[in-house]
């Protein structure tokens, strides 16, 4: 058994054993901009269950500008590409992420330790603004 392995075993009893504390939250995969506009375009609505960690947190953006994280969302299943062309999958900054009392932000980072077999993340962590 593999490193690999042993990391997605622990996954996936991370899982089993937070399910009581993981909440629904609705993701809206960006697929573009209204023709002509700067209007963005979003998927179907998908129903993703995560932990969510309240932050107050100041970040400095690559851009330069200061943004306070509000969350850190935890995904733990795998969440699919979209297939949508020019976005960044499976989670683009782009997307938007409601949480249950109908708050969202932007989506300030996606990271996560990349599964060699898959070559995505084992898991994503979200900053959310």
């Amino acid at each position: 058994m593999g490193l690999d392995s042993l990391v997605r075993s622990g996954i996936a009893t991370i899982d089993g054993i937070t399910k009581s504390l993981q909440v629904s939250v609705q993701h809206e995969a960006w697929i573009g901009n209204k023709a002509g506009y700067s209007d963005p375009l979003y998927d179907t609505v998908v129903t993703r269950k995560c932990l969510i960690e309240p932050k107050n947190t100041l970040k400095v953006a690559k851009d330069g500008k200061e943004i306070v994280q509000r969350f850190q969302l935890t995904l733990i299943a795998p969440v699919s590409p979209n297939g949508a062309a020019y976005r960044a999958e499976p989670i683009d900054p782009r997307d938007r992420l409601t949480l249950p009392d109908g708050s969202w932000g932007l989506i300030m980072d996606v990271r996560g330790l990349t599964d060699p077999t898959t070559n995505r993340p084992y898991m994503y962590e979200v900053a959310v603004g």
